[in-house]
């Protein structure tokens, strides 16, 4: 009952969004009376001052040579490493234990696998 009352409606709004999105697209006309140019006012530049430098005899600035000692490579300085005993944090809790083999290639088995407990 009330379908072609709706699909009027909706065609006649969407008609509308149509003919709106057109002339917004579009330029706005040039307006009838052109609008007067702008006053423009012309300031001549200064003249330039002069400024009286002190005449140097030798124009190039000297500075005291630059010089730059050193190596590219520092020889490496060997220090043998104190042995010490492990403290008791450096000890392993536990000894290794074995889980497997490492590959098993062709149901061959190849090497071993072995871990340690975590300390608690």
């Amino acid at each position: 009952m009330y379908q072609p009352w709706l699909f009027s409606a909706m065609l006649a709004a969407g008609t509308g969004l149509v003919v709106y999105s057109v002339n917004l697209g579009r330029p706005s006309p040039p307006s009838l009376a052109p609008e007067p140019p702008a006053a423009v006012h012309v300031v001549a530049p200064p003249a330039p001052t002069f400024v009286a430098e002190p005449a140097d005899p030798n124009p190039v600035l000297q500075i005291p040579a630059i010089v730059i000692d050193g190596t590219r490579h520092h020889p490496a300085v060997r220090r043998e490493p104190a042995v010490t005993e492990p403290t008791l944090t450096e000890r392993p809790c536990s000894e290794w234990r074995d889980l497997g083999p490492t590959h098993v290639v062709s149901g061959k088995p190849s090497g071993t696998l072995a871990v340690r407990e975590l300390c608690r």
